[in-house]
């Protein structure tokens, strides 16, 4: 600054008057003065404000001075109160860490209790297996050997009697000693696959009971999930009904009567990142063979479905599910040089040049009343904009004209007035207008709506099964529904 440099080095001559000397500082105006300069000019009536350049130096070394010692020691200074915030966000972090820390080594803890938990069903599932299975094959296997151990006993004998009375006195323990060996070499042994063991109506009665006498808690129909699959849709409207199908097959993939009482505990549950998981009613039905869960969602974003079967996940569970606004458009249904955001609701035209491109709302109508407003963010210059709607089967969505009885409605340029079918709707459109549509099902009317301008037309004989149906063609292009 002026002061600073007059403070370290001789004073020089006045920029203004230069065979004047700076003799003077102006504290309004932070500038050396001379003479000539205090006499007369701006600084004419700074008097109050003018300071011999030592005085100046030492008013502002006092003010500064002050300042830097409110700042750094004052008791609410600055810096003081930044450290303060430092600290506690500090202290807050370090008690976050923890908590997370802690609820990490919890969450293993529970993921380790849940392993040994099910290590131990399933060995004793084995049991019960070995009990039914393994211990009856060790015994046929002691009898066959018995059986070996007699037919060498009845060999040995054939050898070595000869043909007298004696050979008759034995023979008939022989006949029978031989029929039993006969027998035992006549089961029906069938070789054991490693993965491939399945189980026969009886045999899961069996098992059924061996399990039961045993008290081990497991699926005592041998209902797996393993081969018990979850069903359900991609996405789903706010306030449609979300149907979660369940279907039950044992471990030979046979499916399981669903009012069978020996079945596992059945839950179903839906969460989210904002919610807890709530339980959704469990029905079922004997006479279809399934099992249905209901939940009708309330709002739009990302929910899990969850399906247990003995405190075991089905397969496909848990699932993702998008719960979408039925006002919104359809991304089935739309050119891929459209963009869709805010929820589907607005979508952005982002090729450069033009070209005619289009979009399909979600919502089909076939009966009744229904508005719609789409709202014109950006039209651009000299373009085109078509709000319509249309009940072509297979809609272009690399042009705008899907034939005269196909659709019905409107298209605004920003430089001529909105026409259609002879008619016109509003002056020109700009960014920012809205275009209300009502649809009567049931008259078979299109009413079109200018807000800005109040400009109204109703077009006759709109009939099939009706959507919405948006074309733009010219870059940042952008409409909104709702």
């Amino acid at each position: 600054s002026p002061l600073a440099t007059a403070g370290k080095k001789a004073v020089k001559n006045c920029r203004a008057h230069p065979s004047l000397e700076q003799v003077s500082y102006c504290m309004k105006c932070n500038v050396l003065l001379c003479k000539q300069c205090l006499g007369d000019g701006d600084h004419h009536s700074h008097q109050d404000a003018v300071r011999t350049i030592p005085g100046a130096i030492s008013e502002l070394k006092k003010s500064l001075k002050t300042k830097l010692t409110s700042t750094i020691s004052g008791g609410d200074g600055i810096l003081q109160d930044a450290v303060k915030k430092s600290g506690a966000a500090l202290t807050g972090l370090r008690d976050e860490t923890e908590t997370v820390s802690a609820e990490i080594k919890d969450f293993a803890k529970r993921i380790r209790d849940a392993v040994d938990k099910r290590e131990k069903e399933l060995l004793d599932q084995l049991d019960a297996l070995r009990s039914v299975y393994l211990l009856p094959l060790e015994k046929q296997h002691i009898e066959l050997l018995s059986a070996v151990g007699a037919g060498e006993r009845v060999q040995h004998l054939f050898d070595n009697l000869g043909e007298d009375s004696n050979f008759l006195k034995i023979a008939p323990w022989l006949e029978a000693t031989a029929a039993e060996v006969v027998e035992a070499t006549e089961i029906d042994m069938q070789p054991y696959q490693p993965g491939t063991l399945s189980f026969s109506p009886a045999e899961e009665g069996n098992l059924s009971k061996a399990v039961k006498q045993t008290g081990v808690v497991a699926d005592v129909t041998m209902v797996t999930t393993n081969h018990s699959t979850m069903t359900c849709p991609s996405d789903v409207e706010v306030e449609e009904e979300l149907v979660v199908v369940l279907e039950c097959h044992n471990s030979a993939g046979a499916a399981v009567n669903p009012s069978d009482s020996q079945l596992p505990e059945i839950k179903v549950s839906v969460s989210s990142e904002e919610t807890q998981p709530t339980l959704c009613p469990v029905q079922r039905t004997s006479k279809t063979g399934t099992i249905t869960a209901t939940y009708q969602p309330t709002k739009t974003g990302t929910i899990r479905i969850s399906s247990l079967l003995g405190g075991h996940h089905f397969m496909g569970s848990p699932a993702t599910v998008t719960v979408v606004d039925p006002m919104g458009f359809d991304p089935q249904r739309c050119h891929g040089d459209m963009r869709l955001s805010n929820g589907n609701k607005t979508v952005t035209y982002t090729r450069q040049d033009n070209k005619w491109r289009s979009v399909c709302g979600r919502k089909r109508w076939r009966t009744g009343k229904h508005d719609v407003q789409v709202r014109l963010d950006n039209v651009g210059q000299c373009s085109t904009i078509m709000v319509l709607m249309c009940n072509a089967a297979a809609p272009k969505l690399d042009y705008h004209d899907n034939g005269q009885a196909a659709q019905f409605g409107w298209y605004g340029y920003s430089s001529i007035t909105g026409s259609w079918h002879g008619g016109s709707l509003g002056q020109r459109w700009q960014s920012g207008d809205v275009i209300q549509l009502s649809l009567d099902c049931d008259a078979h009317t299109l009413t079109g709506r200018h807000v800005r301008t109040g400009t109204t037309q109703t077009l006759a004989n709109v009939t099939g099964e009706l959507y919405l149906y948006i074309s733009l063609d010219v870059p940042n292009q952008q409409v909104t529904i709702f």
